[in-house]
């Protein structure tokens, strides 16, 4: 991946409970992966994570958000040059 360049990425979510569960519902949990589509800008790896950004000011970042390797599932660049079209794709993304 690019640095600084921005990407959908599809990652498994994790579930947790704090609650008692019937042992039944947990076993409908393991099973069921819920896949969460996210944009960010890619701002580097390590041999187990990778890490976005949702903005970037020059050699600042903000709304980090670090991904364990094991829980992508796709990422894809976003090369539009168009603002316009990018704009309406990620609102497009927000909603699907």
């Amino acid at each position: 991946m690019k640095k600084h360049s921005l990407y959908t990425i599809e990652w498994i979510d994790i579930v947790a409970s704090a609650e008692w569960i019937d042992s039944k519902e947990v076993d409908n949990w393991i099973t069921k992966q819920n896949i969460v589509k996210s944009v960010g800008y890619f701002i580097g790896e390590t041999k187990e994570y990778y890490a976005f950004t949702s903005g970037i000011l020059e050699n600042d970042y903000t709304d980090i958000v670090i991904y364990p390797k094991g829980v992508i599932k796709n990422t894809k660049e976003i090369r539009e040059t168009n603002r316009d079209k990018l704009l309406d794709k990620l609102d497009k993304l927000a909603w699907s």
